[in-house]
């Protein structure tokens, strides 16, 4: 284990293990949103759906997903850099403390 992960309190270790999980999860969204827009509007999910006597594309549903999460980013990338502007302007700030944005 590296020296500067073993300096740290195993609740602090807790803490920065959930927050890479939800880096983790971050990232992986934002892979599945590119693959989508690289694939663009002719892709191959061109499979339809009946619903109460109307067509809807496959396509139409991955769309909304990825504009709906594209949306929570952007909320979730100002919450980024205000805690990038706490933690750079506030020498006393703890892992507590940057829990407490996610």
């Amino acid at each position: 284990m590296d020296l500067k992960i073993q300096l740290l309190h195993s609740s602090e270790r807790m803490v920065l293990n959930e927050i890479l999980e939800i880096a983790t999860h971050y990232k992986q969204l934002q892979s599945f949103i590119l693959s989508k827009k690289q694939k663009g509007a002719n892709s191959v999910l061109c499979t339809s759906t009946v619903i109460h006597g109307s067509e809807y594309s496959t396509e139409s549903y991955i769309t909304a997903i990825c504009v709906g999460i594209t949306s929570v980013f952007k909320k979730y990338s100002y919450l980024i850099d205000d805690l990038e502007w706490n933690v750079l302007n506030d020498s006393f700030i703890t892992f507590s403390h940057v829990k407490i944005y996610f």
